[in-house]
C-alpha cells in the first residue's frame, strides 16, 4: 500500500507478452481498477516511468490512462475534447449497430430483385385469372 491507494494483484502473465513468439493469443486487456489504481498513483506524485518498470505495463499505457481519466472528468462538452469512457463505448456500440444494418441493405439489395412484391404477385394473380377463364371458355361445349 502506497500513500493510501493499495494495488489490487493481478497475474502479469495474463496482460504481458513475449516479443517475438507468433500465433500468441491476443493480450488482456488491464482490468479497469488496476488502470485507475495506476492513474491515481500518478496523481499522488509516482512517475509512470517507475509504475511501468514496477508493475510490468509499458508507459504509454499509463499515459493514456490518464489522457482517458482526464477526459472523463472534462465531459465531452467541448467539440475538440477527447471523448469520454461513454461516448467511446456509445461510438462502439453505433458503429456494430451501423455494420448490421449496412449488411442487412446490402443482403437485401442483392436479394431484393428476386423477391416477389405485393404488386407482382397482384398481376401474377390477375394473369393466372384470365388464362383459367380463356381455358374454361375454349373447352365449354357449344350445347350450354
Amino acid at each position: 500500500m502506497l500513500s493510501g491507494v493499495e494495488v489490487a494483484p493481478f497475474d502479469r502473465a495474463d496482460y504481458c507478452s513475449v516479443k517475438g513468439v507468433r500465433n500468441e493469443p491476443k493480450k488482456k486487456a488491464y482490468p479497469p481498477e488496476f488502470r485507475q489504481q495506476m492513474v491515481e498513483l500518478v496523481r499522488l506524485g509516482r512517475k509512470s516511468s517507475d509504475l511501468a518498470k514496477e508493475f510490468g505495463c509499458h508507459e504509454t499505457s499509463i499515459s493514456a490512462w490518464q489522457r482517458r481519466a482526464h477526459a472523463d472528468e472534462l465531459g465531452g462538452g467541448k467539440s475538440d475534447a477527447p471523448l469520454t469512457t461513454a461516448e467511446r463505448q456509445e461510438l462502439a456500440q453505433l458503429r456494430k449497430q451501423l455494420r448490421q444494418v449496412t449488411m442487412e441493405r446490402d443482403i437485401l439489395a442483392k436479394v431484393g430483385p428476386s423477391l416477389p412484391t405485393k404488386t407482382a404477385a397482384v398481376a401474377t394473380r390477375q394473369q393466372r385469372h384470365e388464362a383459367l377463364r380463356s381455358y374454361w371458355d375454349s373447352n365449354r361445349s357449344p350445347h350450354r
